[in-house]
């Protein structure tokens, strides 16, 4: 963690070059980190263009563990004097 309560969260996207990465205050709700990734990876949520029946959705993981409530704030994922913050953006497709 900076000395101004924020913290250097990466978000890494397998099917990306590079992660998307940005400073974010611990008070963050995670939902700004992952709209953040969509955002940067140029990818979005909804009707999958491919099969329009189907729906795509990504998901965060922080180490092994899904992100249930992205409402959370990242102090929730912080561990002591972390520098860094790593997810993980996971692409999932709900056939309809």
């Amino acid at each position: 963690m900076n000395s101004d309560g924020t913290v250097n969260v990466r978000v890494i996207y397998p099917s990306a070059r590079k992660p998307a990465e940005r400073e974010f205050s611990l008070r963050t709700p995670v939902c700004q980190v992952k709209a953040f990734a969509l955002g940067e990876f140029g990818i979005t949520e909804g009707a999958d263009s491919q099969n329009p029946a189907n729906q795509v959705v990504f998901f965060l993981f922080h180490g092994r563990t899904k992100v249930e409530d992205l409402n959370q704030p990242l102090s929730a994922f912080h561990k002591g004097n972390q520098q860094e913050m790593v997810f993980r953006l996971i692409r999932e497709v709900i056939v309809g």
